[in-house]
């Protein structure tokens, strides 16, 4: 028979006030600095300094990286975070004056959620989720590749079956779904999932043997190119794979907006993430 000891409590009450942003359960680490390190200083001023090996490169998110089953325990969570305004705050910003860190959590928390409380906001909950940990420090990772190196970002917003995602209820790409348009699995394509696993396979293995996912123009990727981010623009450039493909700028304009001002205005580098 299980036994609840007082060290499963005292785990489930740890869990229940920590901040659930500070941190993730399985990521890299800064190593202490000897001869084989390869990770030995945050990863974004590594990128900022330039002194890292330089090449092309291709990244980006889904629609709604943040789409996932909301439980009991985690909308508990997120009781927290209507009583306490600065759990919205990225550690990253290394804020250290109380007063401040918590204003700024209010600004962010009215830009996602308005006067609406956060445990009973699930779209806007996904929406955060996806925008704080995927879109915005991906974006800001190609933005500053692209100053040494061709760098091509894309947003993945077709609603299809090889992604795995079973319930469209919530409309939204799940994190990963991608993959499944490049690999073989088990699901049965229809007629567009086919032709939309067909693109991106054309697209990555144009970057594999191009550096460039649109060399040329070619009727299965609807004769689109796909322009790289210009360093010397503050447009930047993407391409959205839907149901068409579409060159276009600026994703996520106004969420980015904001999050470039709170950043100027109240972050404190140097930086480990973004």
């Amino acid at each position: 028979m299980f036994e609840i000891t007082d060290e499963h409590r005292d785990f489930v009450s740890e869990i229940l006030t920590l901040n659930p942003r500070e941190g993730l359960l399985f990521a890299p680490v800064i190593e202490p600095n000897h001869n084989g390190a390869f990770l030995s200083k945050g990863s974004y001023e590594i990128i900022k300094s330039g002194n890292y090996q330089k090449m092309p490169a291709m990244l980006g998110y889904t629609s709604l990286e943040g789409t996932m089953s909301i439980s009991n325990i985690f909308r508990l969570l997120l009781l927290k975070y209507d009583l306490t305004p600065s759990y919205f705050v990225p550690i990253d910003m290394n804020i250290k004056n109380s007063v401040i860190k918590d204003s700024v959590g209010r600004e962010i928390k009215f830009q996602y959620f308005g006067l609406v409380p956060v445990s009973l906001s699930f779209y806007k909950i996904l929406t955060f989720i996806s925008e704080d940990q995927f879109v915005r420090p991906i974006q800001q990772f190609a933005t500053m590749l692209a100053k040494n190196a061709p760098t091509f970002l894309y947003e993945f917003c077709y609603e299809g079956g090889l992604g795995g995602k079973v319930d469209r209820a919530t409309p939204g790409v799940a994190h990963g779904e991608e993959v499944g348009y490049l690999f073989r699995n088990n699901i049965t394509a229809n007629v567009t999932d086919a032709l939309t696993r067909s693109r991106m396979i054309k697209l990555w293995t144009n970057f594999a043997k191009f550096q460039n996912p649109t060399p040329y123009q070619d009727p299965l990727l609807q004769n689109q190119i796909w322009q790289p981010i210009d360093p010397n623009s503050t447009d930047v450039n993407y391409f959205n794979i839907d149901y068409d493909l579409t060159s276009s700028i600026n994703p996520r304009n106004s969420s980015m907006e904001f999050w470039t001002k709170i950043y100027r205005r109240y972050g404190e580098p140097p930086y480990d993430t973004y």
